[in-house]
C-alpha cells in the first residue's frame, strides 16, 4: 500500500532512535555534572544540557516545521534512501579533511566527556539542521533555485538559513571561543553540514556523519595520544 506523504515523518528509524538515545545520554550527563562543586565540571554539565534540551526540542519540531502531524514517536518512518551511505561517506570526507586543517588532534581522557561529546553530533543535527536550517527551507519553498549538479539546486533563502544555522552553531561553542581557529572551524563544519542537508535533505546522512566525525575525534586520543 503506497503511504500517505503527510503521514510519514521526516524521520528514519536510524534518525529517530539515535536522537532519542543522544538526548537521553546528554540530559543524563549533564544532570550527573551540572551541580558540580567543582566550575568546571558545572560547566561541563550545563553545556551539556543545554546540547539535550536542544536536541529534543528538534525531535518535537521536525516533524511540524516539514507539515507533517506532530507525533512523538512516528506511526510511519521515512524509508532509508540508498544513497544515504554515500552522502555520509561525502559529509563525512568534508568534515575530516577539515578537521585535519584546523583542529588535528584532539584529547579526550574522560568515559562522560567522550560520551558527551560523541551524542552531541547528533543533537547538534537534530536541531540546527534538522529545526533551525528548516525553517529557512521551508520559506524559500517558493524561491528561484539556483542549480549546483544535476539534480541538485539551492535557494537564497537556504543559503542564508546556512549562514545563520552555522553561526548559531558556533556561537553555541562557548568553550571555544579562546582559540580563532576552532571557532573558524567549528563555523565551516556548519557549512558544510547546512550546504549537504539543503541539497541532499538527508538528515540521516548528517547525524551519521557528525557522528562519525565525533567517533574519530575521540578516538584520537588513543591513536595520537597513548601511542
Amino acid at each position: 500500500m503506497k503511504k500517505n506523504n503527510k503521514q510519514v515523518s521526516e524521520f528514519t528509524k536510524i534518525t529517530w532512535y539515535l536522537g532519542v538515545l543522544a538526548v537521553i545520554t546528554e540530559i543524563g550527563i549533564g544532570f550527573m555534572y551540572f551541580t558540580s562543586i567543582d566550575s568546571s565540571e558545572r560547566y561541563f554539565g550545563i553545556m551539556t544540557l543545554i546540547e539535550g534540551f536542544t536536541g529534543f526540542l528538534g525531535l518535537l519540531t521536525i516533524d511540524v516545521i516539514h507539515g507533517k502531524p506532530f507525533n512523538f514517536k512516528p506511526d510511519l518512518f521515512r524509508d532509508n534512501d540508498p544513497r544515504t551511505i554515500g552522502n555520509t561517506i561525502t559529509i563525512g570526507v568534508c568534515l575530516v579533511v577539515l578537521q585535519i586543517i584546523l583542529q588535528f588532534p584532539l584529547t579526550v581522557r574522560i568515559f562522560y566527556l567522550a560520551s558527551a561529546i560523541l551524542f552531541a553530533g547528533v543533537v547538534e543535527e537534530l536541531f540546527f539542521r534538522g529545526f533551525l536550517l528548516a525553517v529557512f527551507i521551508r520559506m524559500g519553498e517558493n524561491d528561484k533555485k539556483l542549480h549546483i549538479y544535476k539534480d541538485y539546486y539551492i535557494s537564497p533563502t537556504e543559503i542564508f538559513g546556512i549562514f545563520v544555522s552555522s553561526l548559531s552553531f558556533m556561537v553555541l561553542h562557548v568553550n571555544y571561543y579562546s582559540d580563532l581557529t576552532l571557532m573558524i572551524m567549528v563555523f565551516f563544519s556548519g557549512v558544510i553540514l547546512g550546504f549537504f542537508y539543503c541539497i541532499f535533505r538527508d538528515l540521516t546522512a548528517n547525524i551519521l556523519a557528525h557522528l562519525g566525525v565525533n567517533l574519530i575525534m575521540v578516538l584520537q586520543t588513543f591513536v595520537f595520544v597513548n601511542f
